[in-house]
């Protein structure tokens, strides 16, 4: 009754062309045939019409879906996994300090005498930092919803999906301050709307909140600070946006299940996820100079499912990325892989030494480096002039104050646009700081000897800030830990290049009335010029190396997989993902408070994920056990399968054929490849 359900379903979901009726009732039979067979292996069927024509592969699996009553399977961990500023505790935290940061504003608005305090605090620097941290939680929760969002997609049932595109999409990497249309084209809208309100309210938020108090004078007394009452508007209404935003995500993760169950940044909790998949063959001829449009061309109409599946046997449930057997379709089957039947591959269409973002490329470094250089020369020749660091200097544009903002243009040029040049090299440092982060496994693998421990492990893209330098320094990377440091440090700069000049008046009894002038903040300006001399030298010293330039882009979730869908580290029994997405045994009230408050310790910020260290476990007592093991070398190039095919992606050099540990400068892998052969 089963498989006769089966075919009836399948027969319901496939086109009814006349040309393709026979075929696909033929393909439907035997995928019944394989159903009642019990066979919990990947079957493979063809087209009998021609040999030149893509596979169709069916695995019996049957998926436990997000609405599904039986989606909570007893013993299994629910896969609602978040990242940490994506829990509720730093959410409601979050929200709760742009109250209160609104309600001090409104405060101001209300206050007819001035205020007389410690310059820190009422100067702007205070205001500034306030607003830099509020600044930090809402780009780094967009950053980690865009991070998750492919896994949502793929956990929530094909109505909800639509013809969203799943393992193609970028939005994790990179976090320029653009509004990204392509979400709103995926269908992922209510993403594309809390990053267009991310991006709208904090453009310009530190910038604003460092002048929302001007000083008063009463002839020749300073009568203390008043607030700047439209620049304050502008500070609410960038709060108000950014409460929106903030209370839309928290309610949207308490009604979304993220379909993880731990943290999907290494590569091994990757491994163990795809060796159960179905899926693989759609990504094996991905491994080659694949541009990001073509592979979305070959994926489009793939909906992709991930989750606890259960094969037609009933006794084995897995983890894992796959199509369950109601979603099968040809459409959605359709394999665009190789089709070279075993040959030497083609040479590629774009030969390049190594994929760069364009943020690092050559052209882009120089322009990066002359504009540092540039700021260093500015603030030189105010350091060599001395009468201008101590006395100042005229403004250089009008010094009348606007009726709305309260502001001149005096002011705005010598505060906004130090603070978003300032800005723009925080964007760049943040963005090279997470290049370095994903890209280190892979770095690691085309080193001369790699370790496991050190290369399959790593989780750099969820440690925190001040974690990351610590944990790259303990493990001897040690461009990440300075990349992170100098990302940092560099979030505070805006706050001081806001501040290192600022508008005042003078009364000159010799020559006549009170007078506009520039002050200059000596220690901000000399900390800012240290910077702009730390960025012209850190980016001659800290450029991308050989072994960084990877052979394709690894932006999006099927670039990941392209390395590893051939891979035989999916059959290592160490990668196995039964026991981690066990539920922890609690008898009692006890045991399950005890249980929290050790996953609260704050040393596991420090250390690898709970899997990671299982892996590292099976792997040790693997080396123990088998003397051969221990010279097994995992790597990124290419290898030669025992079907006599090449593959370029990661896997054991002591199993395979290892041809080419990575491209030389001026040469792509395959080509070099081609040329060997």
């Amino acid at each position: 009754m089963e498989s006769a359900s089966t075919a009836r379903h399948a027969n319901e979901r496939v086109e009814n062309s006349p040309e393709n009726d026979l075929l696909l009732r033929q393909v439907t039979m035997r995928a019944a045939m394989a159903f009642e067979n019990h066979n919990a292996s990947l079957v493979s069927f063809h087209y009998p019409t021609s040999s030149n024509r893509p596979s169709i592969d069916i695995a019996p699996f049957h998926l436990y879906r997000v609405g599904d009553k039986e989606r909570r399977i007893e013993g299994l961990k629910r896969l609602n996994y978040r990242p940490l500023l994506l829990q509720n505790w730093v959410l409601l935290t979050h929200i709760a300090i742009i109250l209160g940061w609104t309600g001090f504003l409104i405060f101001l608005l209300f206050r007819a005498r001035p205020l007389r305090g410690n310059p820190f605090t009422l100067d702007g620097y205070l205001w500034g930092y306030i607003s830099t941290g509020i600044r930090f939680l809402a780009q780094q929760q967009s950053v980690n919803l865009g991070k998750i969002m492919p896994y949502c997609s793929m956990a929530s049932s094909p109505e909800d999906r639509g013809g969203a595109k799943t393992v193609t999409a970028d939005y994790y990497p990179y976090d320029w301050p653009v509004p990204r249309f392509r979400l709103w084209r995926n269908g992922h809208r209510f993403y594309f709307l809390t990053e267009l309100s991310t991006f709208l309210s904090t453009f310009a938020l530190v910038q604003f909140s460092s002048n929302i108090l001007r000083g008063v004078w009463g002839g020749d007394d300073f009568l203390g600070y008043l607030p700047n009452k439209g620049i304050v508007y502008i500070v609410i209404a960038c709060n108000a946006v950014l409460l929106l935003s903030t209370v839309s995500t928290f309610l949207w993760l308490c009604t979304h299940d993220t379909g993880l169950f731990a943290e999907p940044g290494s590569l091994a909790f990757l491994i163990g996820m795809l060796q159960n998949s179905n899926v693989l063959d759609d990504f094996s001829d991905m491994d080659r100079d694949c541009s990001a449009h073509e592979m979305r061309k070959r994926l489009k109409g793939n909906y992709y499912s991930i989750g606890y599946f259960r094969r037609s046997s009933g006794s084995n449930i897995v983890y894992t990325i796959g199509i369950a057997d109601d979603d099968l379709t040809p459409k959605t089957r359709m394999n665009p892989g190789s089709q070279n039947g075993g040959d030497a591959p083609r040479t590629p269409s774009l030969q390049q030494p190594g994929f760069l973002p364009w943020f690092l490329s050559p052209l882009c470094v120089t322009l990066w480096i002359g504009l540092a250089i540039a700021a260093l020369s500015v603030a030189l020749t105010l350091l060599v002039h001395d009468s201008i660091l101590d006395q100042g200097f005229p403004p250089h544009a009008p010094t009348r104050a606007s009726p709305v903002l309260q502001m001149s243009a005096a002011g705005f040029l010598w505060s906004f646009v130090p603070a978003y040049v300032a800005d723009l090299y925080r964007l760049l440092w943040k963005n090279t700081d997470l290049f370095y982060r994903i890209v280190q496994p892979y770095a690691d693998l085309r080193s001369p000897r790699p370790a496991e421990e050190s290369s399959l492990m790593l989780n750099y893209t969820a440690c925190l800030p001040v974690v990351i330098t610590l944990k790259a320094a303990w493990n001897g990377h040690w461009k990440i830990a300075l990349v992170s440091l100098l990302s940092f440090l560099s979030s505070f700069t805006t706050s001081l290049a806001a501040n290192m000049f600022y508008l005042d008046w003078f009364s000159d009894h010799q020559h006549g009335p009170v007078y506009p002038w520039i002050v200059v903040n000596r220690i901000p300006f000399l900390i800012m010029t240290a910077y702009f001399g730390i960025i012209a030298i850190a980016f001659s010293i800290l450029m991308p190396d050989r072994k960084r330039r990877l052979p394709h882009d690894i932006e999006t979730l099927a670039d990941h997989i392209s390395l590893l869908c051939r891979s035989s580290l999916r059959g290592w029994e160490a990668f196995s993902l039964g026991s981690a997405m066990k539920k922890p045994r609690e008898d009692n009230f006890r045991g399950k408070w005890l249980g929290k408050l050790k996953a609260a310790n704050p040393l596991d910020l420090f250390r690898d994920g709970e899997y990671e260290r299982a892996v590292k476990g099976k792997l040790a007592e693997e080396s123990n056990g088998d003397p051969g093991c221990e010279n097994t070398e995992v790597a990124l190039g290419v290898f030669k399968h025992e079907d006599n095919t090449w593959h370029m992606g990661i896997d054991s050099r002591g199993k395979l054929e290892f041809l080419i540990d990575g491209p030389h400068r001026g040469q792509s892998l395959w080509k070099r490849f081609v040329r060997r052969k």
